[in-house]
């Protein structure tokens, strides 16, 4: 089952490996031994507690949601002052859509870490995604007050200034966000999207090319080609947007609006029969592509009407 409320697109931040990431080892190594407990024997309560949400770490890890809430459900019961279970459980609840529970359980782990800013973006990245725009901002700023360098805080806010509709607000928090972690693959994609829409293909490409050059020739992924096309296109290099298009429709099943981008740029460059290959196959994949339709029509001996 997925989050209902906070995939975060899904495929480069899944729950799973955002809880992995920042509470992996806060959880294994520290738990709730990192309080003031007196010196001597572990409590029960806290041992029991640390093992609980070790089992549901196993659980997440396994996809295996249901069993993780239960585990940690009691992992609280046993220590209520442990708020990486509290964050656990958090993330448990958002998997079957209990926002709201999943947001007091996240507010009351800040109560207990109020300097932990992953808490505060967290938090953040939920009203972000419920379309709360103003409270998404107002938790990155804490954030962003608590550590200046918290590169996952400026991201959001970011992200809220793009959805806010300031492109330009934007693009200066995802450069701050880059200046702490300039690899960062799903920030230079963004950044990438935002010169483009302050038609800045140049620099967009820029970011774009850094990207490709973090990966093994021939491992360029299909959706990185296919923007560093749309940058060259912008930018009137037809045949090298082209060939980005070409490389990305080696993918096994292209879409037809990628297909549609290489007819195109076939057809720039006078490849007439080409972009009529092309053109075909998103015909083949949608019938009605309105879009391909038109350019076919303009291919001498236009057989367009078959299609419609």
């Amino acid at each position: 089952m997925q989050c209902r409320v906070c995939s975060l697109q899904t495929d480069r931040h899944p729950v799973a490996h955002w809880l992995l990431t920042c509470l992996l080892g806060t959880v294994l190594l520290v738990g709730c031994s990192g309080w003031p407990w007196r010196d001597g024997a572990v409590p029960e309560s806290v041992a029991n507690c640390r093992e609980l949400s070790q089992q549901a770490i196993a659980h997440i890890e396994s996809n295996r949601w249901q069993e993780a809430e239960g585990l940690l459900d009691q992992a609280i019961t046993a220590c209520p002052i442990d708020p990486d279970a509290r964050r656990y459980y958090a993330e448990t609840l958002l998997q079957r859509g209990a926002t709201e529970k999943a947001l007091k359980q996240l507010k009351e782990a800040i109560r207990l870490t109020p300097n932990d800013t992953t808490l505060a973006v967290r938090v953040g990245e939920i009203y972000f995604y419920r379309g709360d725009h103003a409270t998404a901002s107002r938790w990155a700023n804490e954030a962003i007050n608590l550590d200046p360098s918290a590169v996952d805080a400026w991201a959001l806010r970011a992200r809220v200034q793009l959805a806010s509709g300031h492109p330009r607000d934007a693009l200066a928090d995802f450069q701050r966000a880059l200046g702490y972690r300039p690899e960062d693959s799903r920030l230079l994609e963004e950044t990438a999207d935002v010169y483009m829409t302050l038609g800045r293909p140049g620099r967009a490409l820029l970011l774009l090319q850094n990207l490709a050059d973090t990966y093994v020739s021939g491992e360029v992924p299909t959706e990185l080609q296919e923007r560093k096309g749309d940058t060259l296109l912008a930018l009137g290099r037809h045949q090298d947007a082209a060939l980005c298009y070409r490389l990305a429709c080696q993918d096994k099943e292209p879409s037809a609006d990628l297909l549609y981008k290489l007819a195109e740029a076939e057809l720039r460059l006078g490849h007439l029969e080409q972009s009529r290959i092309a053109i075909e196959q998103v015909l083949r994949i949608d019938p009605h592509h309105r879009a391909s339709k038109q350019l076919l029509s303009k291919l001498p001996g236009s057989a367009s009407a078959s299609y419609r």
